[in-house]
């Protein structure tokens, strides 16, 4: 995939408490590039206290139509997914690896970002090791989570003001959300890299390579790039997470 009318729309799934303006850096290289890039609002970013019932449905929904609604114009698009953006993401990419007709597209990667890469049924309690990273908001809204510490977990090596403004940006995460896990996983169909950031404190790269050799165990090809980064590398190394992307999306 070299030229420009080939290279298919880079679709980004944010992480628990992101929004799109995190990844605007990322998409700004990506764009440089000649890739479209659409970063999706998901429901579950809501601090809301009224959050729908069912953020997980809700956003499996929000993340599905995003992507066909290139896919029925005729673009074929790559799913990067970061952090927990993962868990809904595998599911709501299931079945979009086939075109539906001649002029539809299709998601034809899945690049998964420092993110939870799972199998059917697990969630986050099934990783006792991993490290506690949120509790729940008892002050503001029993309904929702909020991170510990967001400036070591996620932002260690991003240069401090810029860390600010992404912590002042966060959004909320309602604790509904992670109590689901996918009940189905579109890595089992459609071609699967994953982004290793090896000094992530979030999601330590133990856990990501622990989730990448489950994969593999299951029969699966995962293709890895590994950077030298923590939780957050579209805010500290932009270019070389987009160079990352890129060089999966434009092998022959």
């Amino acid at each position: 995939m070299t030229s420009q009318e080939t290279k298919p729309v880079v679709v980004i799934i944010p992480g628990a408490w992101h929004v799109p303006a995190h990844y605007a850096h990322l998409a700004l290289k990506l764009n440089s590039a000649g890739y479209t890039v659409d970063c999706i609002e998901s429901s579950c970013t809501s601090d809301e206290k009224d959050l729908p019932e069912n953020t997980w449905t809700e956003d499996i929904s929000i993340i599905r139509n995003a992507i066909t609604l290139h896919t029925e114009a005729g673009r074929d698009v790559a799913v990067v997914m970061h952090s927990f953006g993962g868990m809904a993401g595998s599911e709501a990419t299931c079945g979009l690896g086939k075109k539906e007709n001649e002029t539809s597209g299709r998601v034809v990667k899945l690049i998964y970002m420092t993110s939870f890469m799972l199998k059917e049924g697990q969630t986050r309690a099934d990783f006792p090791d991993w490290p506690d990273i949120a509790r729940v908001d008892d002050e503001q809204n029993p309904k929702s989570l909020v991170p510990l510490e967001p400036m070591h977990f996620f932002y260690s090596d991003v240069p401090e003001q810029m860390a600010q403004r992404a912590i002042d940006n966060l959004g909320g995460f309602p604790l509904s959300h992670v109590m689901n896990s996918p009940s189905k996983v579109a890595w089992r169909e459609i071609p699967t890299a994953y982004i290793v950031c090896e000094d992530d404190r979030a999601l330590t790269k133990d856990g990501q390579e622990q989730m990448i050799n489950a994969v593999r165990a299951e029969g699966v090809e995962v293709e890895t790039a590994y950077l030298k980064s923590a939780h957050s590398p579209f805010l500290s190394m932009p270019a070389d997470t987009a160079k990352a992307i890129r060089g999966f999306l434009e092998k022959a």
